[in-house]
């Protein structure tokens, strides 16, 4: 087991924030078995003082998270080749679905895209029959049926 959770030496910089401890010494014999040291047994039983995890930013928390598993000897693992081969080709067929909708994109035209006349009166009646949706999906599902409809553009049918 690997201890990860913050030490009086992480903590330099930290917002501490008050806890109470019901019994100093039984909490300070429990905190000794357990491998706090001394000025940590301090803080806390003595002082009343905390620090949470919660109180480190995302960046900080990584950071942190990242030092102690160097300091024990925890490195990233190259996996076996038959999984980086499949890694690979499952990449390799995203980046070039990828690359023909990027080419796709490129040649559309947002101004040849025609706009339904009743589409307002439309998003309105289906939020009607499906309250529960939001209008950003209606307007999906509208443009969704007219790239079926006629296959395109996107035109309304």
């Amino acid at each position: 087991m690997i201890d990860l959770g913050l030490r009086v030496t992480d903590i330099e910089d930290l917002e501490r924030e008050s806890v109470y401890v019901s019994s100093a010494s039984k909490t300070a014999a429990t905190l000794r078995r357990h491998g706090a040291t001394e000025e940590e047994i301090e803080i806390l039983v003595n002082e009343g003082e905390r620090v949470e995890l919660n109180a480190l930013t995302s960046d900080e928390l990584v950071a942190l998270i990242e030092r102690k598993l160097a300091k024990n000897g925890i490195a990233k693992v190259v996996p076996d080749d038959k999984t980086l081969a499949d890694a690979y080709r499952r990449m390799h067929r995203q980046a070039l679905v990828q690359a023909k909708i990027d080419e796709l994109v490129e040649q559309l035209d947002e101004d040849e895209i025609e706009i339904p006349d009743d589409l307002h009166d439309r998003v309105d009646a289906l939020l009607r029959e499906n309250p529960e949706k939001s209008w950003d999906d209606v307007v999906a599902e509208i443009a969704y049926e007219a790239v079926d409809a006629d296959g395109t553009n996107g035109s309304a049918p």
